[in-house]
């Protein structure tokens, strides 16, 4: 008796352990990775002495912005534009027109292999300076980098269809009136609400809300084409996001009052929040209750920016 016990006792503590395990992984087995990281960035001053250099003309150093790509999505070449503030390039002696750099490498987006997550993939970008006046005493000198880049957050969820939504049903599969669970990949924008209900026999309403996570700001698609990372008051830039709702093949099809009735368009975010309604029409489709995943992809250009001092020593003739 006193063995059976002990094996019970043995068998309960590996179950409990193998829970705990898997409560604490990091790493999901299937969906998305998650979280919401895009590009991360540092600053740092490569030179003799950290975040500092000598005036005159003495001194070449470089401003370098380091960018780690975290979250899931690929960035092409020409698609991160880099803007240095709060300096006269002049002073600085910076090449660039404008202060501005864009990447030549791509960066994979995250991703998992053997069940772990690899290291985000980075590049690093280069100003080239050196301080050209002669200082009376030593000086702290602020500095910063904007950084603008091309990103896009893909949203899954499983909607809950068939022909007459208002009909009783005693199948269990999905529920037709719901707030839905809904997966995104790593990116600062998200889907954070996804809800369905009946609103006719042949007709499913859809409400998302979309939120700006991350600390940056999001601009149009279009952005990264007036050669400069800045922010803008431009109506037409400013807090703009293209959205794309659909099931595969199209089937059924959804309509959305702001997208001119159509499943593609650009929405505006206010308070860093936005909100779309749309509806299904399931006229055509099964008389079952069934489950079809709803994909919604969002693009844009997310703004951040990295800051940071720089001492500027008199240099001794």
């Amino acid at each position: 008796m006193k063995k059976l016990l002990f094996i019970i006792f043995v068998a309960s503590l590996l179950i409990l352990s193998a829970c705990n395990s898997e409560k604490k992984g990091k790493t999901p087995q299937v969906g998305f990775i998650g979280g919401t990281s895009g590009l991360v960035s540092t600053m740092n001053i490569v030179s003799s002495k950290q975040n500092e250099v000598l005036d005159n003309n003495v001194e070449p150093f470089q401003i370098t912005v380091n960018l780690k790509n975290k979250g899931e999505h690929k960035i092409n070449s020409n698609e991160i534009l880099t803007t240095l503030t709060g300096v006269d390039l002049n002073t600085f002696q910076i090449a660039e027109p404008e202060g501005v750099l864009t990447n030549q490498d791509e960066l994979e987006k995250s991703r998992v292999e053997a069940g772990k997550l690899l290291p985000p993939a980075e590049t690093t970008l280069s100003y080239e300076a050196n301080y050209k006046f002669d200082e009376p005493a030593d000086k702290i000198q602020n500095i910063g980098v904007n950084i603008c880049y091309k990103y896009e957050t893909v949203g899954s969820a499983d909607a809950c269809l068939r022909r007459e939504v208002t009909k009783p049903s005693s199948e269990s599969q999905c529920k037709i009136e719901e707030i839905k669970k809904v997966g995104n990949s790593g990116a600062p924008v998200q889907i954070t609400s996804l809800t369905q209900r009946p609103s006719g026999k042949n007709k499913l309403s859809l409400n998302l809300q979309i939120e700006n996570l991350g600390k940056g700001r999001v601009y149009a698609t279009n952005f990264l084409s007036k050669g400069k990372c800045l922010d803008i008051d431009d109506i037409n830039s400013k807090n703009k996001i293209n959205i794309k709702i659909e099931f595969p093949e199209k089937n059924p099809p959804i309509q959305c009052g702001k997208l001119n009735n159509g499943n593609e368009g650009t929405i505006t975010m206010y308070d860093n929040k936005a909100t779309l309604s749309c509806s299904i029409d399931t006229t055509n489709i099964q008389e079952t209750t069934f489950t079809k995943s709803l994909l919604t992809t969002l693009n844009y250009v997310y703004k951040d920016s990295v800051t940071g001092k720089i001492t500027i020593r008199n240099s001794v003739a």
